[in-house]
């Protein structure tokens, strides 16, 4: 993960940093960001087998990177105890839980519809030993939409499709950017990053509605240069609730099993039902959790 960072210029050598005692490494991180930015934001705790360490490494690069915000992300999977140990570092870092989310995971035997916007034949349930927190309510029969790259759609139509995506949003990263970067700048840096993932630029596809307004948007990408996700997933406010989201899963999903893959993850909200419910539609299982942590300096 590390050396491809630094291939792509998502880590920097400068944002690596170890803590040693007498010659042992007491702790080990690495910072990350966004090609282009200025400051890294995203933390990565490699080792921590001195918390207090970690504490001190976080703590002293933060300052002398100046960073004025941060964020970890903490995956647990489903079938392991959760390690308190870089909670507690991250909490005595100042850190405070942002969102909880989910993981999925899309495998070969899981069902896939065989035709761009078909419905699975059946649905895996979000967790194998119990019940399912989520409906699988099926949405209503509807027109498929008609896809198009996202590279061949003007902009101005992208920030009108990405607006709307943003607005009622169930996703607490959008809202919270929103909230506090404004509609149209929130729809502007999101539309930036979809752009900036790594993968095949072809996958990031677009969907209209045959009367022609854009409806949604999906983002295959591939993270740590072989990684298959679905990066980003989302539907107009208008055009909510009419299966949109069934087809764009399949669609982005198919566009990384045809290319080899045979695994895809993605992660949303925990209290996004609506999006846990398509996934579970489209043959993802929730495998992992996730916690956001995030920082930031006081003023």
């Amino acid at each position: 993960m590390i050396t491809h960072g630094l291939g792509t210029g998502l880590n920097r050598l400068e944002w690596c940093w170890l803590a040693e005692e007498a010659g042992e490494v007491t702790a080990a991180l690495a910072w990350w960001a966004p090609i282009g930015a200025t400051h890294p934001h995203m933390l990565d705790l490699l080792a921590t087998p001195d918390p207090t360490a970690a504490v001190e490494l976080i703590t002293h690069s933060r300052r002398a990177l100046d960073i004025p915000t941060a964020e970890c992300n903490v995956v647990t999977p489903d079938d392991t105890t959760p390690d308190p140990v870089i909670p507690d570092v991250l909490h005595a870092a100042g850190f405070t839980p942002a969102v909880d989310r989910v993981r999925v995971e899309w495998t070969p035997t899981s069902p896939l519809a065989t035709r761009s916007g078909e419905q699975p034949q059946k649905l895996s349930p979000i967790h194998p030993a119990g019940p399912s927190p989520v409906s699988k309510r099926r949405t209503r029969p509807r027109t498929p939409l008609e896809l198009r790259q996202a590279r061949h759609v003007d902009e101005d139509t992208l920030m009108t499709l990405f607006a709307q995506v943003g607005d009622g949003t169930l996703d607490h990263h959008s809202s919270r950017a929103r909230a506090t970067r404004g509609r149209t700048a929130e729809a502007a840096d999101r539309l930036h990053k979809c752009f900036a993932y790594p993968g095949d630029p072809t996958w990031f596809t677009i969907g209209f509605t045959p009367d022609g307004h854009p409806a949604g948007y999906v983002v295959p990408a591939l993270i740590d240069g072989d990684h298959p996700v679905l990066a980003e997933i989302g539907v107009a406010q208008p055009f909510r609730g009419q299966g949109h989201v069934d087809h764009l899963l399949t669609t982005g999903t198919r566009a990384l099993t045809t290319a080899g893959a045979t695994r895809v993850h993605s992660d949303t909200d925990q209290a996004n039902h609506p999006m846990r419910a398509a996934f579970a539609r489209a043959g993802y299982r929730e495998f992992a959790t996730r916690r956001d942590y995030a920082w930031t300096r006081p003023h």
